[in-house]
């Protein structure tokens, strides 16, 4: 062999001529990669470790992910070549591009996309990181501060529900859930039962009157009666028979509890303005 092609060879080695990624070595896992900035003497990211990184995910012409800055916490691959392979590889400090298969990451990352396509761009560079062990203190600290909030809300509960009350002049005794239901105005026929389906309209508000949710305008909502929705709806719709309007008071007990959701903080009580427009009776 030619001294010439032997060199070739041997630069190939130890470069990336062996790549279908022009420029990119690959890594043993699976993914491609290119190094922008190797800044070898800085902290790599270990599991649990919380990352900031500059970020951008790209596929052909299509931005999928645009950049920004976003933090993400290293954990166990999803799969072999995953983005969490790729970013144990890098220091703080570092750039790089890594090139995934498309559809593989797609589907483990359940993302609804599909292109012809099929190299998947990944820009990186790694800002900063914070250490599992600070990630735990800080989870730690944090859910000390979410057990002190919830159990103040819980003391205050039934000091509003009382102040509601009174400024409403309600004298109605609750159920044994604690439900307390106003009618506005008194339906007719028969109320559902589990397994009737019930078209009403709704408001929702916290007790100091903040509306969180509602039916869209002239379209009801329809629901079939079951214990899969929360207690304290379907105890008032239980109550109520077609044409009545009902204003109801659900402590949390009955309503979204000690956690709330995203929007409805912990042992929030809910008043709810309902309108029963329709009973459908499920057949005998």
């Amino acid at each position: 062999m030619p001294i010439m092609a032997i060199m070739v060879l041997l630069a190939c080695g130890f470069t990336s001529c062996n790549s279908k990624h022009k420029g990119f070595k690959k890594d043993d896992t699976g993914f491609y990669y290119k190094f922008h900035i190797n800044n070898d003497t800085a902290a790599m990211p270990q599991m649990g470790d919380v990352v900031e990184m500059t970020y951008t995910m790209r596929i052909g012409d299509s931005i999928l992910i645009p950049t920004g800055i976003y933090n993400d916490r290293i954990i166990e691959s999803i799969y072999e070549g995953d983005i969490y392979d790729a970013l144990r590889t890098m220091h703080v400090g570092d750039s790089a591009t890594f090139i995934f298969e498309a559809d593989t990451f797609f589907h483990y990352f359940q993302m609804p996309w599909s292109f012809e396509e099929k190299d998947l761009y990944v820009d990186v560079k790694l800002n900063q990181l914070i250490p599992n062990i600070e990630v735990e203190k800080m989870i730690e600290q944090r859910q000390i501060q979410d057990s002190l909030m919830r159990e103040q809300r819980r003391i205050m509960e039934d000091s509003l529900i009382q102040g509601y009350k009174a400024i409403n002049k309600i004298k109605t005794a609750p159920t044994e859930s604690g439900l307390i239901l106003t009618f506005n105005k008194k339906g007719t026929g028969e109320p559902a039962t589990i397994g009737d389906t019930v078209v009403f309209s709704y408001k929702m508000f916290s007790i100091e009157k903040q509306l969180l949710a509602e039916n869209p305008t002239n379209k009801p909502d329809t629901i079939e009666l079951s214990d899969d929705i929360i207690q304290g709806l379907k105890e008032t719709l239980s109550a109520s028979n077609k044409g009545s309007r009902v204003t109801a008071l659900l402590p949390s007990n009955i309503a979204f509890g000690e956690y709330g959701t995203p929007i409805i903080p912990p042992y929030t009580p809910i008043i709810m303005e309902i309108e029963v427009v329709d009973i459908f009776f499920k057949q005998k």
